[in-house]
């Protein structure tokens, strides 16, 4: 061979070498890029997760409406994270673990959306419960004012003294039933809950009572209204103490859902970042081996160049 096809053939090899480098740089640095991304949807999507929880807590603890709507949003977000995550998944296991995450944050959105819808509902249950005190209160009064001015033209009995007297007494119970009802929360325990509505019961059984003893009194239409009252508010105390203690339960088992897929999105996104870790050790690993092929190649045509350019000349 000629010194023209020695130098070549050696300059060719040292380019084909380089090529080679070259392209398998190319495709690692590619793959760790497509496993970045991967991992960047799933971080992204944790975030609105947390997003969402944070708008959920502060809804049930505030009531805004506005709350509700950015908890929502967030969770959609999470869930398209999670979708644009899937066609760049690069192992079928790990594109079935985003699938589950996927349906797992749509089952948790239709969990959200019925608490959500829930506690909104215990707002306007407590209104009307409270409307409902409000005309207890007035029919109280009335019947209280109707007997102290039979006393004042009729005398003070002794049978409308003690009407009156247990009149009170109902009217006591009934302050002491709304501030067990009103002091309830979703965090209070099943004790204060079972005690409140046993205090509504006592009330409503003290009133049955005292409407019988009204029977053959001339204030018994005001009594037959003060009854009807306290219906009306027990009805609407009972259903809002029923709404609370559903919530407490429902915001129990929204929290285990949020866990489970929080420890999911955890996992996949210590997938994704184990992935990225892996492929950049690969991609080291195979450019210096590449390099030292090419320094060892590249010495070996040096010599070989060398020597028969030195024997020719």
């Amino acid at each position: 061979m000629t010194l023209r096809g020695r130098l070549i053939t050696g300059f060719s090899a040292v380019l084909l070498l380089m090529l080679i480098l070259s392209v398998l740089s190319f495709c690692l640095t590619e793959r760790m890029s497509v496993h970045s991304k991967m991992a960047g949807h799933v971080d992204k999507g944790r975030v609105f997760l947390l997003s969402v929880q944070t708008g959920y807590l502060r809804f049930a603890a505030y009531r805004e409406q506005q709350y509700a709507e950015l908890s929502l949003k967030n969770l959609d977000s999470a869930i398209v994270e999670f979708e644009q995550a899937v066609p760049i998944a690069v192992t079928p296991q790990f594109r079935e673990r985003l699938e589950h995450g996927i349906r797992e944050l749509q089952r948790l959105k239709g969990v959200v959306v019925g608490v959500l819808a829930v506690l909104g509902e215990d707002n306007r249950a407590h209104d009307e419960a409270e409307r409902g005190f409000e005309n207890l209160l007035r029919s109280f009064d009335a019947l209280s004012d109707g007997l102290r001015a039979a006393a004042d033209v009729q005398g003070n009995e002794p049978h409308r003294q003690n009407l009156l007297l247990q009149l009170m007494a109902l009217r006591n119970k009934a302050i002491r039933a709304r501030a067990a009802v009103n002091d309830l929360s979703t965090s209070s325990p099943q004790e204060e809950f079972d005690n409140a509505l046993e205090d509504l019961k006592t009330m409503q059984a003290a009133a049955a009572e005292l409407e019988n003893r009204f029977q053959a009194s001339a204030e018994s239409a005001r009594m037959e209204a003060l009854a009807s009252e306290m219906e009306g508010y027990y009805s609407h105390a009972h259903a809002y103490l029923s709404l609370v203690s559903g919530e407490a339960k429902e915001l129990k088992a929204t929290g285990a859902a949020f866990g489970e897929v929080e420890k999911l999105a955890a996992e996949l996104s210590e997938f994704g970042v184990s992935q990225v870790q892996q492929d950049n050790r690969k991609a080291n690993v195979i450019i210096l081996l590449f390099s030292a092929m090419g320094l060892f190649l590249g010495v070996l045509i040096i010599f070989w160049l060398s020597r028969n350019t030195l024997r020719q000349l």
